[in-house]
C-alpha cells in the first residue's frame, strides 16, 4: 500500500472530520506515557457511537 492509497482510504474521515490532525496532536499521541489518554478517548467515542446507534434501534422499534 502506498501513500496514495492511504489518502484515498483517509478521504471519507477527513471529510467526515472537517479539518485534518494536527500533527503536534499526532506526536503527543504517540508517546507512551499518553497511551491511556488516547485509549481511554477512544473509548468514550466507541462508547458514544454505540449508544447513537442503540438508541437509533430502539426508537424504530418501539414504534411500530
Amino acid at each position: 500500500m502506498n501513500i496514495n492509497d492511504i489518502d484515498k482510504l483517509l478521504k471519507p474521515i477527513d471529510s467526515f472530520l472537517k479539518c485534518g490532525t494536527p500533527e503536534e496532536w499526532i506526536k503527543k499521541a504517540q508517546k507512551k506515557e499518553n497511551l491511556d489518554i488516547v485509549l481511554l478517548d477512544h473509548l468514550v467515542c466507541e462508547l458514544n457511537d454505540n449508544m447513537c446507534i442503540y438508541n437509533s434501534v430502539s426508537n424504530n422499534y418501539v414504534r411500530r
